[in-house]
């Protein structure tokens, strides 16, 4: 089913086609006098993502869009590959809260010549600034050269999603001189800048660090709820080789977890996966294929274990997923990889995220204290805060004033 069957296409801008710059002025004042942050409503801010399909930036991309229709800003969710028939994205497991968010959804056709058009197109559609917020490389080539004598300001902003180091020579060099076509480059992690600058430090754009963050919107966050049964080892996201899925299933061998279930929430379960949860036990793993957290109610002694093994490539490694960050909404810690990066201090310090040696984790038992296996949701507060999308998405606004 394709994008045009679950929403109507329309230009943003048009809402906003009326408003004058004096106009446009004096709504500034006035939030500036009462101490709200203003937003600059002549622009439109343009999403580039590759795909909804359910992965990491992707969730990013979204969870941008979803903020950026509550504050009421222009917005474009721009996907650039053609879509794959009978793949599970999450335009699936969020048609409704995309629908309600009356998202402004295209995508491109996939032929460079045709995108090339269509971007030029999408930027001289009106006389509003454009700030693109670019997850993909070859989105920020692309409006780089279709803004090339159009005049408006367009500021591109690249994040870059993948440690450096894990890929190949010639896919990282393509990806460094990428980056230079936009005017700010980003980094998610603490990892992730260290990587690039032991690389490019000397040379190229400057990288600065930008944090994740979490549409709470889209999380059962507001009951306070703790289901009952029995506590679950919680495994969320998708089946890739470097998400340590074995030591996962390792987990329930242990001791400490010898009354703990399990919850699978991923993408599409395989054969092999399927297989490792029935020898842990009958019934004992349950697994959600395509699932959200929109209905997820954490119990007492919940824990969300992200054992992340980026391999001996890695001279740098980020434990905290945006997964991480969710079950820390929603007041469930995490085992997550040791590390010497650390891009959440705050959040290590209350307690949500606990680092493995999974080498030696017959001795996890001596870290969990009892205090790490009950509910921990008397900091809640101070994440939802911390971890809010709204950062990540002012941070990028503010390059457009």
């Amino acid at each position: 089913m394709s994008l045009e069957d679950y929403w109507s296409f329309s230009d943003c801008s048009q809402l906003f086609e009326e408003s004058t710059e004096s106009a446009a002025q004096a709504i500034q004042n006035a939030f500036r006098t009462c101490g709200i942050i203003y937003y600059n409503f002549m622009g439109h801010v343009i999403i580039a993502v590759e795909n909804l399909r359910i992965g990491g930036y992707q969730r990013l991309a979204l969870d941008q869009a979803y903020h950026l229709s509550d504050i009421s800003y222009p917005c474009t969710l721009l996907l650039l590959n053609p879509e794959v028939p009978d793949l599970k994205t999450f335009a699936d497991t969020e048609n409704d809260l995309i629908r309600s968010k009356r998202l402004v959804i295209s995508r491109l056709d996939g032929r460079r010549i045709k995108d090339f058009f269509a971007i030029r197109k999408l930027l001289d559609a009106d006389d509003s600034k454009v700030l693109v917020i670019s997850h993909s490389m070859r989105s920020t080539v692309l409006f780089a050269l279709a803004r090339i004598g159009i005049k408006k300001r367009v500021v591109i902003n690249t994040t870059i999603h993948q440690l450096p180091s894990l890929s190949k020579s010639i896919q990282r060099l393509k990806r460094f001189i990428y980056a230079q076509f936009g005017e700010n480059l980003f980094g998610y992690s603490d990892a992730v800048i260290k990587d690039w600058n032991a690389r490019y430090s000397i040379f190229g754009k400057r990288i600065s660090l930008l944090r994740n963050g979490i549409y709470e919107g889209r999380l059962n966050t507001t009951s306070g709820s703790i289901g009952e049964g029995k506590p679950r080892l919680i495994f969320l996201g998708r089946n890739t080789s470097w998400k340590g899925i074995e030591t996962y299933f390792d987990l329930f061998n242990l001791p400490v977890f010898s009354n703990h279930l399990g919850l699978m929430m991923i993408a599409s379960a395989s054969e092999n996966i399927r297989y490792a949860a029935e020898k842990v036990g009958a019934n004992r793993v349950e697994i959600i294929e395509g699932a959200n957290l929109q209905k997820f109610i954490p119990r007492k002694g919940d824990l969300h274990v992200y054992p992340s093994q980026y391999g001996i490539r890695a001279k740098f490694t980020e434990p905290i997923s945006l997964n991480c960050l969710e079950m820390a909404l929603l007041g469930t810690p995490s085992l997550v990889t040791e590390s010497n990066e650390n891009t959440w201090p705050e959040i290590y310090e209350k307690g949500f995220f606990i680092g493995v040696s999974w080498e030696n984790r017959i001795n996890l038992g001596a870290v969990l204290t009892e205090k790490t296996l009950s509910h921990v949701s008397d900091s809640q507060g101070h994440i939802r805060h911390l971890v809010s999308i709204s950062n990540n998405v002012n941070a990028h606004l503010s390059y457009l004033d």
